[in-house]
């Protein structure tokens, strides 16, 4: 999916394999998957803008940079096609 300003919805895409948490959270979250694979992720504001960026590694992604509000990440696989996208908040 993508991001503009003519189209404030934001589309997510959740499938039950993955689990997210804590979410809220404070300075990591962890992301499960029912299938071990390499993943990457995305965080963006609700603006579409990119916030950060990696790779997950050993299911951590390191929160704690992000000012408090609320996220979109998004779980990618190796083609960066988008496999998850869901609301996350940082407080």
């Amino acid at each position: 999916g993508s991001f503009n300003d003519s189209n404030p919805a934001i589309v997510l895409y959740t499938r039950s394999d993955f689990l997210i948490y804590p979410n809220p959270g404070s300075t990591a979250i962890k992301v499960y998957s029912g299938t071990p694979q390499f993943f990457k992720y995305r965080i963006l504001h609700f603006n579409g803008a990119l916030v950060m960026k990696n790779d997950i590694i050993g299911n951590d992604v390191d929160i704690s940079s992000l000012d408090r509000g609320q996220y979109i990440i998004e779980i990618l696989n190796e083609d960066s096609s988008v496999l998850h996208r869901q609301i996350i908040t940082k407080i």
